[in-house]
């Protein structure tokens, strides 16, 4: 009897509520952070499954969420390297992927450019606080020369540069000022960040 009150229950709480709950489950949160598009927290599996070469709705959102942050004077988009893939850990950098992946979606509004950092300090940052994020972030990447050529003959001023995610801002402080050295500004964003 005591089930058959609780299937009742529950069956009349979807005919009434049905979209609504679902929903409440399903929709990533938005980000407080103005350097990400969602919370890493209601984001995590996408995140999980891109650094697997899996894409989503997520990520499609995205992309698409680049397109309306377009700034007339920012016409290359590039991303971070993976530290895992260069290491050796992941057969595939998830952050170049995506860049191949959505490179037609963006190419009215950016030219994607590929293989444009390289990284000197090879330390994985999530075992890592803050304090040592910024230490071991400060020398990690570099501007390949053949980037270097490209952005000196084409006089580009404005990169958007995109991530997986945020935590600290340590990465996006170390491209801001690798990239000052040659007069760039860089507007960075991310997927998520962990609010």
């Amino acid at each position: 009897m005591f089930t058959n009150i609780i299937q009742r229950i529950s069956g009349f709480v979807n005919i009434f509520f049905p979209k609504k709950i679902q929903l409440q489950a399903t929709l990533p949160q938005k980000s407080k952070s103005k350097y990400a598009l969602y919370t890493y927290r209601s984001v995590k599996k996408d995140i999980l499954s891109l650094k697997h070469g899996k894409f989503s709705t997520v990520t499609d959102d995205f992309a698409q969420h680049l397109l309306h942050i377009h700034n007339m004077s920012s016409s290359i988009l590039i991303y971070i390297p993976s530290t895992t893939h260069i290491l050796g850990i992941k057969s595939t950098d998830h952050m170049k992927e995506f860049a191949l992946r959505y490179e037609k979606t963006l190419s009215h509004t950016y030219t994607v450019c590929v293989d444009t950092l390289g990284i000197s300090n090879m330390h994985i940052q999530h075992m890592l606080g803050r304090k040592d994020r910024l230490r071991h972030t400060k020398e990690k990447f570099y501007i390949k020369e053949s980037f270097k050529v490209y952005i000196c003959r084409n006089n580009i001023k404005h990169i958007v540069c995109i991530d997986d995610v945020t935590t600290t801002g340590a990465t996006r402080e170390a491209v801001e000022i690798l990239f000052s050295k040659y007069n760039i500004c860089i507007q960075f964003i991310a997927i998520a960040s962990q609010d």
